[in-house]
């Protein structure tokens, strides 16, 4: 973690990260289903969270990492020896690098393999073949083109060692949807001369709720982290979800502020009556939208309102004249039994966990606690 002069922070449980994925394990071993490859999944900075504190929170306790681009796989690969899969669509330029870093890159399209058959025949290269069942986002789709993959193929020294789809909607309380994604898998999957050795189509909605779709392993992603994929999942939860983070900072000012007094830009907010505002060092460039005007944070157990426009570095709360200079203050977490998570977020701006967690901006110092 770099030096930080600045209270605005991020604690990430590695307790946590732990149980989220011993949970899920012993969940599914319960179920005679054991999960051979465990994918975490620490793509956007570890979904806002800090890809080296996840990693070195996860590392003992999965055997595969996966991420979205070949940038965050070099920066990875700084952090751990295990294997790293490109989940998104690598430029065949990237083949040499991601060979000398040991990086598997994922084959989106027929076309990516033609090219990169013409520019780096010999690299030994290690690819995950996408299959596209229905998101219709990357992957070959048909069994002429897996047959023409592999035609293709034979002409270098690239080793299929994995398959995989991705599910659009299995998040949802209909599951006919996903069934059918499986299905025309299954039938992609004939035109394979082998079954690879890694077969991997689960994302965390889908391994929560569907052990039978567990293949050669899972790719765990927001609900590493604690959170449940969606309000339906949630409902449903096999296990125990752990909330990894939390975020704090610190009353930077206390202002006592006269009747009819506007505060920040717009003058948003006007005081009814004296009232004491307090400015905090957190604002939308941290992650800490506009749109969360009356979110509310935590002092001493007790929650107070986000007041006027939101600033870009600072925002202003209401609160009372028993707070002073240098409280904590709970953003997401929980504070003397009162909590604020990031749902409660997700909920005030009408999105999704995903979203909000993966817009906390770098400057937020992370740190990884017990």
């Amino acid at each position: 973690m770099m030096t930080s002069y600045r209270p605005t922070r991020m604690s990430i449980s590695r307790s946590a990260i732990v149980q989220n994925i011993q949970n899920i394990k012993r969940y599914y071993e319960e179920q005679n289903r054991p999960i051979r490859h465990f994918f975490a999944v620490v793509k956007a900075n570890g979904y806002g969270h800090g890809m080296e504190e996840v990693v070195r929170a996860s590392e003992s306790e999965v055997n595969y990492f996966a991420v979205a681009t070949v940038d965050e796989a070099l920066r990875l690969r700084k952090m751990t020896k295990l294997p790293i899969l490109v989940l998104g669509p690598s430029p065949v330029e990237s083949i040499p690098e991601a060979v000398t870093h040991q990086i598997t890159l994922t084959v989106p399209s027929v076309e990516w393999l033609v090219e990169a058959e013409n520019q780096y025949p010999r690299e030994p290269l290690i690819l995950h073949m996408k299959l596209n069942t229905g998101m219709n986002r990357i992957g070959l789709q048909t069994g002429e083109e897996i047959e023409r993959a592999f035609q293709l193929l034979r002409n270098t020294a690239y080793e299929i060692e994995g398959v995989f789809t991705h599910f659009a909607r299995a998040d949802e309380e209909e599951r006919s949807w996903t069934d059918e994604q499986v299905r025309i898998f299954e039938e992609l999957l004939q035109y394979f001369p082998e079954r690879p050795s890694i077969v991997h189509v689960s994302n965390s909605a889908a391994t929560l709720r569907f052990p039978e779709y567990v293949y050669d392993g899972v790719r765990y992603g927001i609900s590493l982290y604690g959170l449940p994929p969606s309000p339906y999942v949630e409902t449903i939860l096999p296990i125990r979800l752990i909330k990894a983070m939390t975020l704090t900072t610190e009353v930077a000012k206390i202002t006592k502020v006269p009747s009819q007094s506007q505060i920040s830009y717009g003058g948003t907010y006007e005081t009814k009556k004296l009232e004491y505002v307090a400015t905090l060092p957190i604002g939308y460039a941290d992650g800490l939208r506009r749109q969360l005007t009356g979110q509310q944070v935590i002092i001493k157990g007790s929650k107070y309102p986000i007041i006027g426009t939101i600033c870009m570095d600072q925002c202003m709360i209401l609160v009372n004249e028993n707070i002073s200079v240098g409280e904590i203050v709970t953003l997401i977490g929980i504070d003397k039994g009162e909590e604020i998570s990031v749902n409660d977020w997700s909920n005030s701006l009408n999105t999704i966990n995903y979203e909000v967690c993966t817009s906390f901006s770098a400057r937020i110092s992370r740190e990884l606690s017990q």
